[in-house]
């Protein structure tokens, strides 16, 4: 390919994909390797042409000695003789364990560091063709989806990668035209790592036995993928728009209602999404993991599920909830609290309590809602405390004559394992009187001789949140 020809593919690709405009202020990774070196000399070909304001950072983990050490030198050297800025990080990673990840994060660390401080507009990679085929096949080897198997995409956040449509082979080829000099990284040639094996052995035994185009295979694969990848993304933010209930940036609420009709594979990309918003990454959600949470929505009543990256899933009658137990407080402001008399209305953590003292009290008043109990007020025994279940609870429920322990009582009301450490516990001075939402106790129970009736309300404000989001969507669906 000639150089004319190659500098016409680079911005013919550049422009199409939107990495870059004229002005742009672009960052690149540059490690002194032949891909890198080749996107700094295309980058600078088309610097006046597009006023680019271009800037490059190495990273020298001193893995390779005196190599490491050269690669340095041949980079500063480059960018003193081309007037490029240039930002260099020294990192020792000897004998650190997961070495390839460490290093990756350093390096996407520091490039992000620079970019923020100088105000650019994106970081350029040199990643091209063949490292396409080898993230493409390295992912199908660890079971990704779709969005996996789109392997690198053009644009990513302000990362660019404007080689996908070269091979290496022709990168070299046009360095070799410009009469270019570059740095190899003998390690490469070494399997130690995953992707080493990928490129010096798995990928040479199939093209050698199977097929022979087979990377090229990878890169068209890549491109199919990447357009559903982008057609369900697209599809699933609407579905996730419809069925958020409540959001924060710890914790979400999804409609099980709206979200049980989904297709799977756009539930997966809905979860997905969510999971993303609560860890800032899309790492480590697979697709067994969607199983995992398929089969626990088969499953009646609540249930719980622990994910990856700290994240929790709890599923009941009306909706998902999904948190990240790393960032999401459940701290409440109350671990307890005392009401020394009778209160119209008072707070207890996110639950709001009415109270009323009233001489006659209707049929239809007896037979409220579960969040509202009447009871005997001369039968209570005032200061009443607020709190939640303690080791050795027990009372005795409505319609029975002996204590029960409150463990066997949530057990034998279904009350799930998740939910028990937030029911509150209503007691009086010398007794549990309501386990809130659930049953009272048949020592305050109105009977024929009761003269003044208590009656308190909880209201749960998150609860209210929930149900009220739930009624918008009902309206505008």
């Amino acid at each position: 390919m000639s150089i004319e020809k190659f500098h016409n593919k680079f911005i013919e690709y550049a422009l199409e994909n939107k990495l870059f405009k004229r002005g742009s202020k672009i960052l690149v990774g540059f490690s002194g390797g032949a891909d890198s070196t080749a996107l700094m000399q295309v980058l600078l070909h088309f610097r006046k042409q597009y006023k680019l304001n271009i800037m490059a950072a190495h990273i020298n983990y001193h893995l390779r000695g005196e190599d490491s050490e050269q690669d340095e030198r041949f980079v500063k050297e480059f960018c003193f003789n081309n007037n490029v800025p240039v930002f260099v990080k020294q990192s020792d990673l000897f004998g650190v364990s997961g070495m390839e990840n460490k290093a990756r994060d350093i390096r996407m660390k520091y490039f992000n560091d620079l970019k923020a401080l100088n105000k650019l507009d994106a970081i350029a990679l040199a990643h091209h063709k063949d490292d396409q085929a080898e993230t493409v096949l390295s992912r199908f080897l660890r079971g990704a989806a779709f969005n996996g198997l789109a392997g690198i995409k053009s644009i990513s956040g302000s990362i660019i990668h404007p080689f996908l449509l070269f091979s290496r082979a022709e990168l070299e080829g046009y360095l070799q035209a410009k009469g270019c000099t570059w740095r190899e990284d003998l390690s490469n040639a070494e399997s130690d790592y995953t992707r080493n094996k990928i490129r010096n052995s798995m990928l040479p035994m199939i093209e050698r036995e199977y097929n022979s185009n087979f990377k090229e295979k990878l890169n068209e694969y890549s491109i199919i993928f990447c357009e559903a990848d982008k057609y369900f993304q697209s599809e699933s933010n609407k579905l996730y728009k419809r069925s958020a209930l409540l959001e924060s940036e710890t914790e979400i609420y999804l409609d099980l209602d709206k979200f049980l009709p989904i297709n799977p594979i756009l539930q997966f990309y809905v979860l997905k999404i969510a999971w993303e918003k609560l860890i800032q990454s899309s790492k480590d959600f697979y697709y067994y993991h969607f199983k995992e949470v398929q089969n626990l929505l088969n499953l009646d009543g609540g249930k719980e599920l622990s994910l990856p990256a700290n994240i929790i899933l709890q599923k009941d009658y009306y909706s998902i909830r999904l948190y990240n137990k790393l960032t999401f407080s459940d701290k409440n402001e109350y671990d307890s609290r005392e009401i020394s008399s009778l209160r119209t209305v008072f707070v207890f953590n996110d639950k709001r309590i009415q109270m009323q003292k009233v001489k006659t009290i209707s049929e239809h008043d007896l037979k409220k809602e579960n969040n509202c109990v009447v009871m005997d007020f001369d039968k209570v025994q005032f200061p009443l405390t607020l709190r939640y279940r303690q080791a050795g609870d027990r009372f005795i429920p409505f319609g029975m004559t002996g204590f029960k322990k409150l463990k066997d009582f949530f057990i034998d009301e279904k009350v799930e394992k998740f939910q028990r450490d937030k029911v509150v516990i209503f007691c009086d001075a010398e007794k549990i009187i309501w386990v809130a939402e659930h049953r009272i106790d048949q020592r305050v129970a109105v009977d024929s001789e009761t003269k003044w009736h208590l009656v308190l309300t909880i209201d749960n404000l998150k609860e209210n949140k929930l149900t009220i989001a739930r009624k918008t969507q009902k309206k505008d669906k």
